[in-house]
């Protein structure tokens, strides 16, 4: 006995739809697994789907198929030489914030006696 066009459509449905709700509910769960990237870190994508987790800022270098990393011990002097001198930037705007603190105490003081002055003045 032959099928007919429709039951061939029919069966093609029954089959196609639930594969077609398998795959975007896969797809679906594979958007939603978004990975945390722990603090201090980033994430360096090496070819088809690898991914190596570094610390922010580490100098990297391809050559030919290999990835060479910055050393650790380079990679602690840059930090450190960084923060010195973000250490020392942080410095000079707190002594220069410092330094206008005392001119306005100094404009404060000045009006302050500016109109004590002038009260005294007003008294008969």
């Amino acid at each position: 006995m032959p099928l007919r066009e429709a039951d061939v459509r029919r069966t093609a449905l029954l089959f196609l739809i639930p594969l077609f709700i398998f795959y975007a509910i896969s797809g679906i769960a594979k958007e939603d697994k978004k990975e945390e990237i722990p603090a201090g870190m980033e994430i360096i994508r090496i070819g088809d789907g690898q991914r190596l987790y570094l610390p922010k800022g580490t100098k990297t270098k391809r050559v030919g198929a290999q990835l060479i990393l910055e050393d650790n011990s380079e990679y602690v002097a840059k930090r450190f030489s960084e923060m010195e001198i973000d250490i020392k930037a942080l410095q000079a705007k707190i002594e220069a914030q410092e330094i206008e603190i005392e001119q306005l105490k100094k404009i404060i003081n000045e009006i302050q006696n500016s109109q004590l002055i002038s009260k005294e003045n007003e008294k008969p």
